[in-house]
């Protein structure tokens, strides 16, 4: 057969085989004659995940649908978190996005796979008063707790306001987990945090 591959075959001494199409691939099973099968039948046959999510376009840049990342923040003000050494673990139940669902909604979000993640966020709190005097934000991984902010002796102001911003990069192991926490103390439980808070997360490598 003209432009057609030959095989050798235990029944005849050759077996011709057609043309080719465009974008087909010759499959073996190791015991069977080869056969010609299209891409997504070829995956299949040799156990390939089929992800249509994975586009690369004519520059060679990659999007990735699925790709871990997230970005979660306060459905409103949250009210009287600290303020007298309580340590709140903070739930941010409204999203801007969640590629791979592995924001839960509220306080964590779990690795689906071991690798390292970056993440970045801020934390805009109000209502303190002159008496409170220890701020410490935390971001808590089943691997370890790094401590991004921690203030001593601020001295701020009645019904002051402030933001602490961060950025980490944490080890995590699939199935690990990651929340946030803040706590303030020296006074009473009047701290308080805005909708402008955010915690964001993404799959590095």
């Amino acid at each position: 057969t003209d432009g057609g591959i030959l095989l050798g075959s235990g029944t005849d001494p050759i077996t011709a085989l057609g043309v080719m199409s465009d974008s087909t691939f010759l499959v073996g099973d190791g015991s069977t004659d080869p056969v010609i099968e299209t891409a997504a039948d070829a995956r299949t046959s040799m156990g390939i995940a089929n992800h249509d999510d994975i586009v690369v376009d004519a520059d060679g840049i990659m999007v990735i649908d699925s790709q871990v990342s997230f970005s979660a923040y306060p459905s409103g003000t949250l009210s009287t978190i600290t303020g007298d050494s309580t340590t709140y673990t903070f739930v941010l139940a409204s999203e801007r996005w969640d590629q791979n669902s592995d924001w839960d909604g509220t306080s964590t979000f779990t690795a689906p796979v071991t690798g390292k993640y970056l993440f970045t966020g801020g934390i805009f709190w109000g209502n303190a008063t002159a008496s409170h005097d220890n701020f410490v934000t935390r971001v808590v991984t089943s691997n370890k707790n790094y401590y991004i902010e921690q203030t001593h002796n601020v001295g701020v102001s009645t019904s002051s306001q402030g933001m602490f911003a961060f950025s980490i990069i944490a080890d995590m192991d699939a199935a690990d987990t990651m929340t946030l926490t803040f706590d303030v103390s020296g006074s009473s439980k009047v701290v308080l945090s805005f909708t402008d808070t955010y915690l964001q997360g993404a799959l590095l490598h």
